[in-house]
């Protein structure tokens, strides 16, 4: 058997986190942004794919996978068998967080096949990859929370930090390769802000977008920010773009909220959506302070008990 295809996870609002919290069948796991990897480790080497089941692509994950692969083929050295581990790659850092293990053969024995429970591949996950992995190291397995108690805690501590979200995962669940599951969800914390629309681009009914920034701080240099007004001289911080397909006719210079999931290292806002054009709010009070820091960094939970 072989799987090459990642399991997708569908996407809850944030008010069921409660009613998962207390869920004994579920887990809980902070959602880590980075680029999906399903690593396959078999005693001939170790080979790096994509979700979808194509070889590694993307140019800047490449280049962590050779330092991994050094640390991912201890797992099984020179034995014939094999390890199908999926995980985030943090692209900043080169740091891998395994989250689960769909499959594992050794020698001609199948230890894990994709239709055993969440729970017994977590298990393993926790107990015999983790043995093998340098704490130092950058290959890392995600933490989880489990009872009620703990979760509450990750959920809280993770949302306090500025980060995407927390997976909540059944373990009575089967991996399914390529299909998108309801059993194991994303949640993800949707903030909103306030923004200036900097240029305006819409050819056609099917296309366009807004480009978007916020005033800058104190300081910054103009010539490394875009401008509001030629007349005031408001230097902008430039966020990225959204669409415009759909929305209503903002213009240069309208104030209008947006829905992201968080300001990224580069500054611009990630998955950004307009949802109204704020006409009771001057572009003056769209300031950068309204966005939290964003925190690739695992949180650190306080003791459960």
């Amino acid at each position: 058997m072989t799987v090459r295809l990642g399991m997708a996870y569908s996407e809850v609002d944030v008010d069921r986190v409660q009613e998962l919290a207390y869920d004994v069948d579920v887990v809980f796991e902070q959602k880590m942004d980075g680029t999906r990897v399903l690593s396959v480790i078999k005693d001939s080497g170790v080979e790096f794919y994509q979700r979808g089941g194509k070889p590694l692509a993307h140019a800047a994950a490449k280049l962590h996978t050779d330092a991994l692969a050094k640390h991912l083929q201890r797992l099984l050295g020179d034995t014939p068998g094999e390890f199908v581990l999926d995980g985030e790659l943090l692209i900043r850092t080169g740091e891998l967080f395994l989250f689960d293990v769909p499959y594992v053969r050794i020698g001609g024995v199948e230890m894990l096949r994709p239709t055993e429970p969440y729970g017994m591949r977590r298990m393993f996950l926790d107990r015999t990859i983790a043995a093998e992995l340098d704490a130092d190291g950058p290959v890392k397995i995600v933490p989880s929370a489990r009872t009620r108690r703990q979760k509450l805690a990750m959920f809280e501590e993770v949302r306090a930090a500025g980060a995407e979200g927390v997976m909540a995962k059944a373990l009575s669940a089967p991996y399914e390769p390529g299909a998108r599951v309801k059993h194991s969800v994303k949640i993800k914390f949707v903030k909103t802000a306030d923004v200036v629309v900097t240029a305006v681009d819409r050819p056609d009914a099917k296309h366009g977008s807004f480009t978007f920034g916020v005033v800058a701080p104190p300081g910054v240099p103009l010539d490394q920010t875009m401008i509001l007004d030629p007349l005031n001289q408001v230097p902008l911080v430039d966020l990225g773009k959204c669409s415009a397909i759909g929305k209503p006719n903002a213009q240069v210079g309208d104030v209008i909220e947006v829905a992201y999931l968080y300001r990224d290292d580069s500054g611009g806002l990630v998955q950004p959506r307009m949802m109204r054009i704020r006409e009771d709010k001057p572009a003056a009070e769209c300031t950068i302070d309204q966005f939290p820091t964003y925190s690739r960094e695992l949180v650190q939970l306080p003791d459960p008990f």
